[in-house]
Order: structure tokens, then sequence, then C-alpha cells
């Protein structure tokens, strides 16, 4: 209500006529401001302003249902492209992500680039929530043409022998593999892996269980073949480790492979023994180096700390080692 020292006064009429939109929309954004109260100042007629909020609330929302279509997002500021996508079903977290790893405004066409594209994806037989996952994780697959792009990195996934759940595997484990141009990227790193030693079918499974090595430059990969090799590996050795856990080439040398490699040297493993659990038993060295030390601490300090105990115990959860050899009871 207005101050008592007003009560007396008459009530100040500013305007007579009705206010264009543009001052309509301040006045009203003014009075939510305002809060629910009976304002001292009215437009035309008296009345009260408990409505306004909604009503300014409305008005700024409105441009945004206009260029999104059947979009309800209503977020201040947000792009078509990111009301279609709302309206699409991505929740407000996804679309954070997808604007935080899109690097820039997100803004593609969404009749020539989005929609023809997530159509293509659920094409391929990937349902709503993976086609949802892919642009989570790689939304500039929005961005690339579907002619010189998309479709000839699908292409070449199955002439390498993949079938459509294989591929669909791949597509959601690590869509931007779709983003790899063919002739520069693609086909240069399966001709290193056959250098290596894998022959087409090999390759194919190497990608299908760890389709992120294509992300890595060959560069990358083969400085970790190189840290193979100088352990006293050999060529097959090589291909064989790789063929059996690919993942071991996406490990970080400085922050898993030589921290690793240290704490089993200082366990008192020879090199040698160090390349027997690579070949037999890669998955060892793509744990945390914490996890493996405390492990072998445990094992050791109970006389138990051999190759095939290090084996046996470092696929365990946390709670089942813990049980069978930290339990006191």
């Amino acid at each position: 209500h207005a101050p008592a020292m007003w009560s007396h006064r008459p009530r100040v009429r500013l305007l007579q006529r009705p206010l264009q939109l543009p001052l309509l929309t301040f006045c009203l954004a003014v009075a939510a401001r305002l809060g629910p109260c009976r304002s001292w100042v009215t437009f035309g007629r008296s009345r009260s302003l408990r409505a306004a909020p909604a009503i300014a609330l409305a008005a700024t929302r409105a441009p945004l249902r206009a260029a999104a279509g059947s979009s309800t997002s209503g977020d201040e500021g947000c792009t078509v492209a990111e009301a279609y996508l709302a309206s699409s079903g991505f929740s407000d977290a996804k679309l954070r992500k997808v604007k935080v790893r899109y690097g820039c405004k997100f803004d593609p066409d969404v009749d020539s680039k989005i929609k023809p594209v997530m159509r293509w994806l659920s094409d391929l037989g990937l349902t709503t929530l993976q086609v949802r996952a892919v642009i989570v994780k790689s939304p500039t697959v929005l961005c690339m043409s579907l002619d010189r792009i998309l479709q000839p990195a699908l292409k070449w996934l199955k002439d390498l022998g993949m079938d459509d759940g294989q591929v669909a595997k791949v597509l959601v484990s690590s869509p931007s593999v779709l983003t790899r141009s063919v002739e520069t990227n693609l086909k240069p790193k399966a001709k290193w892996f056959k250098d290596l030693g894998l022959d087409d079918s090999k390759v194919a499974k190497v990608l299908v269980s760890c389709p992120s090595v294509l992300t890595r430059t060959v560069e990358n990969l083969q400085t970790k073949v190189k840290w193979l090799k100088d352990l006293g590996m050999v060529d097959l050795q090589v291909a064989e480790t790789v063929a059996r856990y690919p993942n071991l080439l996406t490990c970080s040398l400085d922050k898993n492979l030589k921290p690793e490699a240290q704490a089993l040297r200082e366990r008192g493993f020879e090199d040698s023994q160090l390349v027997s659990l690579l070949h037999g038993f890669p998955r060892l060295f793509g744990s945390r180096a914490e996890l493996l030390t405390h492990r072998m601490n445990v094992l050791a300090a109970q006389g138990l700390l051999t190759e095939k105990s290090l084996r046996n115990t470092i696929a365990l959860t946390e709670a089942k080692f813990a049980a069978r050899f930290e339990s006191t009871d």
C-alpha cells in the first residue's frame, strides 16, 4: 500500500493512451521489480500490479517461443538451436554441456543442420537417448556436412567390417570419430595399426572396444609403442598386447604407465616380469598408480605379492579386495 503521507493525494495518471509494446514491456518489468504492491503511479487506469511479474516474464519469453516454434525453453539469451534441443527433450544440464563442449556460441541452423543430422543418426538405428548422448559428447557433429564428412566416416567404419550394432557402439562411445577426415585422419590410423601387425578384423575389434584411440595422434600412439619396446617387448608381443587391451594406448605415459612400472620395480619386479605382466594382463597398467601401489602393499604385508596375485586381484572392486585381504575378522 502507499505510504500514509500520500494517502490523501490523488493518483497520478501519467498516460491516458495505450503504451507502445517496447515501452509497455519495460514498464511491466519495472513493476515486476517493485513487487506485488498497489502502485501509487498508475498507467491509464488505477489497478493492482500483482499480475505484473507474470505478465512481464511472459513478454520477455514471447520472442523466444516465436523463434523456436514449438520450443518452451524460455531461457533469456537462448539461441534458436538451444531452444530446439530443449524442445527435443534435452535437459538443462545436457544443454550446458553442449554449449561448453561446442566452444563458442551454439547456433547451428536448425533446419539445414540439426534436424538432418538427428534424423540421420536415428536412421542408423540409434535410440532417442543415444542420439542425445552423441550430441552431448560431440556437439560439433551438428555442424558437419552429411555428404562430405559424416557419411564417408560411417562408410569407412563399415568397410572395416563393422556391423550396425558395432557402428552404433562406436558412435555412442566416441562420436567425435564422425568428425574426422577419412583421408587425412582415419585411414592413416588404420594403416598404423596394420603396420603394427594387426589385420583388418583385429583393427575393427580394436576400434569397437576402444574407439577413442582414433582421437589420438599417430605420434602419441607411437610414444606408447616405443615405451613398450624399451621395456623389452618384441613386435609380436606389442601387437598382441594392443589387440588384447587397446585402452593401454590411451593411458598417459607420465600419469599411468611410467609411475606403475616404477612402483612394480620398487617392489622387486624386473623389467622382464613387467613385460610378462603387460603381455599377459595389460589391464593391470590401466588402473590408477595409487590403487596398484596400495594393493601391492597389502599383498606384500601378507607375503602374497606375486605376478599371479596381482593378476587375480587388480580387477576386484575396492569392497571385494578389502573383504578378502584387509578384513580384521
